[in-house]
């Protein structure tokens, strides 16, 4: 049997990057003359991709731009993330030992995120990370993402493992569809930016830290003991 392969949803899940997230979203609208939004808000729509957290939050200052204005104002968010990608963004509490932890056991790791490649690389980068994971798939031109299978696959078989000795940890919809449609079992953090409750979701489980991940691996005999 390959190796177990654990996948994981990065904004959410792994990082809390809703601050930084936030900071580029309100710099826009503070050019654009509008108020800032607070940072819960801002959480409960960040998933499918910075394009439609971009979308969401105009419509929740009730702003209508023209086509070209809204191509030029999404091109200035995305640039001030980039830059201020790693300001305030941490890993959440005890993501670190885990993975050191799923490491020791053998296990194969790898990110699958609706954040585009190069970001999703860059912010890995950023925070030290990228040495953890065997595998790191954002959303590239042409790629399906989240809530489709294909790019959970595409984890699980560029981190060397096989969907059925897999385990996939988010913290959305899309996560939980995603992980359904590849015939992944999943399990759901309740911290995260999910807009709805995730116990309302499908998966094998919800948790409130994510060390917990460490025993369901267990449970599910992706290793032999803990």
């Amino acid at each position: 049997m390959r190796p177990a392969t654990i996948v994981f949803d990065l904004d959410g899940t792994l990082v809390h990057s809703a601050p930084d997230l936030g900071f580029a979203i309100n710099c826009v609208l503070q050019e654009l003359g509008v108020a800032s939004l607070p940072l819960h808000r801002i959480e409960s729509m960040i998933g499918n991709g910075m394009p439609k957290l971009f979308e969401r939050a105009l419509a929740a200052s009730n702003l209508n731009l023209s086509p070209g204005e809204y191509s030029t104002q999404l091109e200035n968010f995305l640039a001030i993330y980039d830059a201020n990608i790693a300001r305030e963004t941490t890993p959440y509490s005890g993501v670190e030992t885990l993975l050191l932890e799923l490491r020791e056991y053998g296990c194969k790791l790898a990110i699958c995120t609706n954040k585009k490649q190069g970001v999703t690389l860059k912010l890995v980068a950023a925070l030290g990370m990228e040495q953890s994971f065997d595998a790191i798939i954002g959303a590239d031109e042409g790629r399906l993402r989240k809530p489709e299978a294909e790019p959970l696959l595409l984890a699980i078989s560029q981190a060397g493992g096989v969907a059925s000795n897999a385990l996939m940890v988010g913290d959305s919809a899309a996560d939980a569809q995603c992980a359904k449609a590849a015939n992944v079992p999943c399990v759901l953090v309740n911290y995260g930016y999910s807009n709805i409750s995730v116990t309302e979701l499908p998966s094998i489980g919800v948790i409130s830290k994510i060390a917990a991940v460490k025993q369901i691996a267990f449970e599910l005999g992706l290793f032999a003991e803990v």
